[in-house]
């Protein structure tokens, strides 16, 4: 009965799921989410009236679980249709020149490079085209322009005499900028980010061609809020020097602006990630210390403390300051969750109940889910909730054996407890990431004590002289003693980031596969086992179906390319270049090859980089016929440039044997009328239709046979090699 809800849990996400794959079209995968999602209801209330005795006439005294269990699956379905019915229409069509004038509701990006405005277009003053004069209106816009540019004349000054300051959240500006609409997917199985951003209100994105200018600042609680975090965020940020004052602001404040691409690549790379984000481990320290504080303080004054339940004053205190923590701090979800979490451990201490466990981390699920169905899709939702359920399970086993702790024990639990929080997630970082980090456990264990013991105790007392007037000694003070626990994390951050085989890529194992294995295990924590023998079978099982979820993940087959054929076609390799290839110099793993000067957006770089299972994908030199060794052993040609399709099929010299070595496959980005020479099969990529292709080429030893692509729709092309006509 403890663990029941989390059946419900598992209804919720199934409804939430049918909705979002199925509703939108009736294609084959519409179809099959359908049919997933009512087969898993069966099956869930299949299971309940066997475990509640129907086979023995007492299913009428448990016919309200069932009830819940249709219940909660239609919860999550009306969530979703009624998140997906509010969301403004897309936009669809190419890029446009617009003159905008809006409200800035946020800003993020980096500070160091580019910025990142949320700007809430205005209707009125704006000459919007037709498609997007009923649309583009009262929704978002994102606009990215360089940080030196990020900076408007103040209104109060006049002409070029008026000071420059940076823009800030609630200026009304007026700008000029090149708008796309927000991405549909972009290969198949990638997350589709247009829904996601409609949910957010975000119609368009593009960067601003000419510098913005100011026309007003509207006040309002909630500009006035996002003001007040961004000067706390820059003033923390100049109290300390860089990096560590951009990964203070980004501890205290959840503003990452500060953060440079080096730096959250190297905590990313060492599995240190996760001290970035305002999250349980900061909400706890901080909710908990304030409680722990003021027990102690109360604990001065016996004849008082004896008299009252100082504990639950103290934690009322505690939740205050924990709200006002997750409002400074923008209420992202994965503080969100956290915040959620301190509420219902709160209301267990008011209550004399047991505050931590499953049942509490459900409750928190399925609010999360009914404000905000499609935060089920975000990265922060899926690790924070895995992380924690897993470390929840963990802690209540412990608890129940009640046993003495002796002091080496606990530094046993706190191996355990990182071992168990990488493992909970490393589907999902993967899955979002494509990275893995094996030296994360490790890394965690010198991070987390740190984080826990010396920087944000420090960060507090910075917090706190940053909301009270207290002398500049005192705030320089904790700035510098926080700046000195930065620093030892900085350096054992850069330490593991810079180990052998740190980070490791791997291919996402796929939503099916990651929903499947979430079915079975919240099955497992749910059903009920009373004899020891199967208690023990239990136990086998549970390794057993991880190994074949691992299994699955493992031999599925990974794309051996990726073509993106929008508007200028661009092939993407996974390669092992010959020695003498000035473009694989730097050890890249992957070249990007177009037919013009045209670079590979960064998005899309991800993208390609997630899927194929590598680190990092690069523009290749503009040749016009490239000579490489692709990662399984198949030598591929690729000609950018109609001028160079004979030398394409001519086999080119080998610097390291000194001899001709003919490509397996000959790739063309440009029209091809006649087949190569000698019998090398030549593949034409110019007549395949707009979109996304994920590519698989033919086994070398069978030259006759397509390359086969796939659309982010999951249809499959077969493209023969070109015969003579």
């Amino acid at each position: 009965p403890e663990r029941r809800i989390l059946l419900y849990v598992a209804m919720m996400v199934s409804g939430i799921l049918l909705v979002t794959d199925g509703a939108p079209s009736l294609d084959g995968k519409a179809i099959a989410s359908l049919c997933a999602g009512l087969l898993t209801l069966a099956a869930c209330v299949a299971f309940l009236v066997w475990r509640h005795g129907w086979a023995r006439r007492r299913w009428r005294d448990h016919w309200p679980v069932i009830l819940l269990t249709c219940l909660w699956f239609g919860i999550g379905a009306g969530a979703a249709l009624l998140q997906m019915a509010k969301m403004p229409p897309a936009w669809q069509g190419p890029g446009k020149h617009l003159s905008l004038t809006g409200v800035v509701e946020k800003i993020d990006g980096r500070s160091s490079a580019r910025l990142r405005l949320w700007l809430r277009v205005a209707p009125e003053g704006d000459l919007l085209p037709a498609e997007l004069a009923d649309v583009l209106p009262g929704y978002v816009a994102r606009v990215s322009l360089d940080a030196a540019d990020a900076a408007v004349r103040d209104s109060v000054g006049s002409g070029r005499n008026a000071a420059l300051r940076p823009i800030r959240p609630g200026d009304r500006l007026h700008l000029r900028a090149r708008l796309y609409p927000s991405p549909q997917p972009v290969l198949f199985g990638a997350l589709d980010y247009a829904r996601l951003a409609r949910a957010r209100d975000v119609l368009a994105s593009g960067y601003v061609t000419r510098p913005p200018q100011l026309v007003e600042t509207e006040e309002g609680w909630s500009n006035r809020l996002a003001r007040y975090r961004q000067l706390r965020a820059d003033a923390i940020a100049r109290g300390m020097s860089e990096p560590e004052g951009g990964i203070a602001a980004a501890l205290l404040i959840g503003d990452r602006r500060h953060v440079d691409a080096q730096t959250y690549d190297m905590f990313r790379f060492s599995g240190l990630a996760h001290l970035l984000a305002i999250s349980g481990l900061h909400m706890g320290l901080l909710c908990f210390g304030i409680i722990g504080f003021v027990r102690a303080v109360m604990a001065l004054m016996p004849h008082t403390a004896s008299r009252f339940a100082l504990h639950k004053y103290a934690s009322l205190i505690g939740l205050a300051g924990a709200a006002l923590y997750v409002v400074l701090s923008g209420a992202s979800i994965s503080a969100s969750r956290a915040f959620l979490m301190a509420v219902l451990i709160i209301l267990a201490i008011l209550t004399d109940r047991l505050a931590l466990t499953l049942r509490n981390v459900a409750i928190a699920a399925l609010i999360l889910l009914a404000i905000n169905p499609l935060a089920l899709f975000s990265a922060g939702f899926q690790m924070s909730f895995a992380a924690t359920t897993a470390l929840v399970i963990w802690f209540e086993r412990r608890v129940a054996k009640r046993g003495g702790w002796p002091p080496w024990r606990w530094f046993c639990e706190l191996v355990m407890a990182s071992m168990l929080a990488s493992l909970a997630t490393l589907p999902f970082t993967a899955q979002h990431f494509g990275l893995v980090t094996p030296w994360g456990v490790l890394a965690n264990l010198v991070g987390i004590p740190l984080t826990g013991l010396w920087i944000m105790p420090a960060g507090l007392a910075v917090l706190a002289t940053q909301l009270l007037p207290v002398p500049s000694v005192i705030a320089d003070g904790c700035l510098w003693v926080m700046q000195a626990g930065l620093h030892m994390l900085v350096r054992v951050a850069d330490w593991f980031a810079n180990l052998p085989a740190t980070p490791i890529a791997v291919p996402p194992p796929g939503a099916g596969l990651l929903y499947a294995v979430f079915l079975v295990v919240i099955f497992l924590l749910v059903v009920r086992i009373s004899e020891a023998n199967s208690q023990r079978h239990l136990r086998f099982i549970v390794p057993v179906i991880l190994l074949l979820a691992g299994f699955i993940w493992a031999s599925r087959p990974v794309a051996d390319g990726i073509l993106f054929a929008r508007h200028v076609p661009q092939l993407i390799l996974p390669v092992q270049a010959q020695a003498d290839d000035k473009a694989a110099n730097g050890g890249h793993s992957a070249l990007a090859f177009a037919t013009s000067q045209r670079k590979l957006s960064a998005f899309l770089s991800g993208n390609a980089a997630r899927v194929l299972a590598i680190q990092h994908v690069v523009q290749a030199r503009t040749s016009w016929v490239w000579h490489g060794t692709h990662s399984n052993t198949a030598r591929v040609a690729v000609a950018m440039h109609r001028g160079a399709l004979s030398r394409a099929c001519q086999p080119p010299q080998s610097a390291a044997y000194g001899q001709a070595v003919r490509p397996d496959f000959v790739i063309s980005l440009v029209p091809a009328r006649y087949p190569c020479p000698g019998g090398v099969p030549l593949f034409s990529l110019v007549d395949v239709p707009s979109g996304n292709y994920l590519l698989w080429l033919p086994d070398p030893a069978r030259r006759e046979d397509p390359l086969i692509l796939q659309n982010s729709s999951g249809q499959y092309l077969r493209i023969n090699p070109v015969s003579r006509p």
